[in-house]
């Protein structure tokens, strides 16, 4: 599998659930097509914002180990 191309758009959204807590939209596109869009349950908005940080900061790797992960290579 190969890296994330220049040019894709990776991105997150924190979206509140209930007062105090929140989940996070963690995506990558090409243009219209979503390679990947993930959310996740992440509790409080600390949460929330460190996972957005570490996906801006390593998305790559993050990407990289969910499709290892998933495709069992």
């Amino acid at each position: 599998m190969n890296k994330i191309k220049k040019g894709y758009e990776i991105n997150s959204q924190i979206l509140p659930i209930k007062h105090g807590e929140y989940k996070i939209s963690c995506y990558i596109k090409d243009g219209n097509d979503e390679l990947l869009n993930i959310t996740i349950y992440a509790g409080d908005i600390e949460n929330a914002k460190n996972i957005s940080e570490n996906w801006k900061n390593d998305a790559n790797n993050i990407y990289m180990k969910i499709i290892e992960l998933m495709t069992g290579d």
